[in-house]
């Protein structure tokens, strides 16, 4: 720093001065904040912060696990409320559109923290076939091209409607109702 003065005339006093500061600078706040806005964050997608710091300082099970499956717990609720409403509001119509009334059919979320424990153990799931190649969807065999489909409640041999003949159908029958309703 140069040790230059201004002239007498303009006061005498040194052109550059430096004042060190007394305290520090205090960011534990700013950093507060950032962690009240993270936890938000989380808490906005539906997932504990424990669930996130567990993962990187939780030991054993009780440090771990506990939260993963409550978070699992949770995530099961939501599947099974979703997949109730899916059946309610599409599929059992979609069924009984196609089958009839007599049709029954059953559908089911997996048991996601059943699923976790036996990922966890390399265990097979009781639903998988060991002699499935990993390319192959888990799932009942689709029929042969040409077999009769039998669904309960639908006679032996009656193919169900597809999507598309359903639809022709329904327009058929509209235009019947216009013809006579004009």
């Amino acid at each position: 720093m140069p040790s230059t003065n201004y002239p007498p005339e303009q006061g005498g006093g040194s052109k550059w001065d430096a004042e060190f500061p007394t305290s520090a600078l205090d960011v534990q706040g700013l950093i507060a904040y950032v962690k009240y806005l993270e936890d938000q964050i989380s808490y906005g997608i539906g997932v504990s912060p424990e669930l996130l710091q567990a993962a990187e300082t939780g030991t054993g099970y009780s440090g771990r696990k506990l939260p993963m499956e409550a978070f699992l717990m949770q995530q099961q609720r939501i599947a099974n409320a979703i997949l109730s409403l899916f059946v309610e509001q599409i599929l059992r119509p979609l069924v009984r559109w196609n089958f009839g009334t007599q049709a029954v059919f059953q559908a089911k979320v997996k048991n996601i923290l059943k699923g976790q424990r036996q990922d966890a153990s390399g265990a097979a799931t009781a639903d998988q076939d060991p002699d499935m190649r990993p390319d192959q969807v888990p799932g009942p065999v689709p029929p042969k091209k040409g077999a009769p489909i039998q669904v309960q409640g639908q006679q032996q041999g009656q193919v169900p409607l597809s999507l598309v003949e359903s639809i022709d159908r329904i327009k058929s029958i509209a235009e019947k109702i216009r013809r006579s309703a004009a």
